[in-house]
């Protein structure tokens, strides 16, 4: 590289040296060096050039009137440099000159190329592009708030090592006792890790730790499944015609299955595969002023000829995004227009990511432009099934589109089975994310109210009617609800009893059972939820 770099910066010393050489002309040969200099220039007058004249403003008009190539007399030394050597008219001298700017172009888009294709930058831009996209299309305020917390997963994974338990960890304190567990916290609704998890020991306890976290905050996690957790070594093998679930009940993924038996696995989702985070600079997508950047180059597809928009033999080149970030964003999108986070799935209710960044190319097989699936790998409908049932939230491209949709709303746990079909039915849809965001955020309120309302009651009588009346206003009334009354009004019922905790005067266990609208489906029983209520501090 150091190299190539001197060799650019020589090549620049070509117009002062040549100008030098310049005198009156006619205006052909005029007009021809006038275009040299602007191309070079964009429209400005190099500063190198301007330097030769007294009044860097008038430097266009002194070119225009005075200049002449006298091509015999221009020196070797810059000859050597321009395409073909020494020119022998001025036309010529004007095509080599362009051709040494296309030159000096494509060098500079390779270095820079390199540069924006590292694996650690690609990294580090596709995370703050998934921040951007997050912060950027929420409503925040002050019913909403966005945190970012920069921690990598080996110190996530340290913290806990370091801890005799997960809830002497430091996530534990600031996720849960800095704000769920102290009287005016704000409680978070979830947390989003841009991390990506495989099948190994590492990986899985790590999430099992965090899973622990977030099912004490009541704060789902949810982060993305690294293809490796698949078997793959990338997302494009997804169209592999294999049996997913064949794979997954092999021996190597007995600690992944046990996992996902665990009760509280149901706070935990893993979304799949990466996001498009920006189209490739160039001219067909996002072209840049400064000089002809061409971030895909012909150079990278060795099977094309003809065309510099060719297929793309990998994903290496692009900058991804966790599709973590684009579940978190349909959430918000959610709360800011129902106050719930329920109406996140499907083409039509909540699950739609819109406007993504699209990369298009000319396919040498097809003869057509066609465009990079911007969700990595497109799923048909069989394996976004497949991939659901196995405890992952997929999210499906339209085919020629710019969008895709969350379909699903599967958590990692495994759900029970039983003889009764209704309550293998509900242990299923109690699974569902939707579910988990509806019900914790009512276990913040039961805790936060509960501590502060029932030790100013002077009965518990009182404080069990003070609960049923607050609870009934999110019970949606209506017998046939359409989908935007059960996003409003969550619960199809609800109860509440408050209960003293033996021995420990002042402190209280609230029971709800709920039966909170789903999506597409129905829950035909209401399902238990306990939060413990602390002594009050007064």
């Amino acid at each position: 590289m150091a190299d190539d770099t001197k060799t650019v910066a020589k090549t620049s010393d070509i117009l002062p040296q040549a100008y030098e050489q310049l005198a009156p002309a006619d205006e052909t040969m005029i007009n021809n060096a006038l275009q040299v200099f602007a191309d070079l220039a964009q429209g400005n007058v190099p500063q190198n050039v301007a330097g030769f004249f007294k009044d860097p403003d008038t430097a266009k008009n002194i070119v225009y009137k005075s200049i002449q190539l006298p091509l015999q007399d221009l020196d070797d030394d810059v000859a050597q440099h321009l395409p073909g050597g020494k020119p022998d008219s001025a036309t010529t001298i004007t095509v080599a000159l362009q051709q040494l700017i296309q030159a000096i172009d494509a060098k500079l888009s390779q270095l820079l190329a390199q540069i924006l294709h590292a694996k650690k930058f690609r990294e580090l831009e596709g995370s703050w592009r998934g921040v951007k996209f997050l912060v950027s299309n929420s409503e925040v305020g002050t019913s909403l708030k966005i945190k970012v917390l920069s921690a990598k997963k080996d110190e996530l994974r340290k913290d806990f090592e370091k801890s005799s338990d997960f809830d002497q960890s430091q996530i534990f304190k600031k996720v849960y006792s800095d704000q769920y567990g102290s009287p005016g916290g704000e409680p978070f609704s979830i947390l989003v890790g841009d991390y990506f998890f495989g099948n190994n020991n590492h990986d899985l306890e790590l999430l099992s730790q965090i899973r622990e976290v977030s099912a004490d905050a009541f704060a789902p996690f949810i982060a993305a499944s690294d293809p490796g957790l698949f078997g793959f070594s990338e997302w494009s093998e997804v169209d592999k015609p294999v049996d997913l679930a064949t794979i997954f009940d092999s021996v190597l993924y007995a600690q992944w299955n046990s996992m996902r038996e665990h009760p509280d696995a149901r706070f935990v989702t893993l979304t799949m595969p990466r996001v498009l985070a920006r189209g490739s600079y160039g001219a067909l997508d996002q072209p840049i002023e400064k000089f002809a950047f061409e971030e895909q180059p012909l150079s990278n597809y060795p099977e094309a000829s003809a065309s510099k928009y060719a297929v793309p033999t990998g994903t290496d080149t692009f900058c991804w995004s966790n599709a973590a970030y684009y579940v978190a964003q349909r959430i918000t999108n959610a709360f800011a227009k129902y106050g719930w986070c329920t109406a996140i799935r499907g083409y039509e209710n909540g699950g739609q990511v819109e406007d993504l960044p699209m990369h298009y190319f000319y396919n040498h097989k097809t003869g057509n432009v066609e465009s990079l699936c911007p969700t990595e790998a497109p799923l048909t409908d069989r394996r976004e099934y497949e991939i659901d049932r196995l405890g992952f939230l997929s999210l499906s491209y339209y085919k020629n589109s710019n969008f895709a949709v969350f379909f699903g709303g599967q958590t990692t746990q495994k759900p029970l089975k039983y003889d009764n079909p209704d309550a293998t039915g509900n242990a299923a849809l109690s699974a569902r994310l939707p579910y988990m965001l509806a019900t914790s955020r009512i276990a913040h309120y039961l805790k936060m109210i509960g501590r502060d309302k029932v030790g100013s009651f002077l009965e518990l009588p009182d404080a069990q009617l003070w609960l049923d009346r607050w609870i009934a206003q999110y019970i949606c009334a209506d017998k046939f609800p359409t989908p935007e009354a059960k996003a409003r009004y969550p619960l199809a019922e609800a109860k509440i009893s408050v209960t003293p905790v033996p021995g420990a005067p002042g402190s209280y266990v609230a029971i709800a059972w709920l039966r909170p609208f789903l999506q597409f489906e129905e829950l035909t029983t209401s399902l238990r939820l306990v939060v413990k209520i602390p002594a009050s501090a007064a």
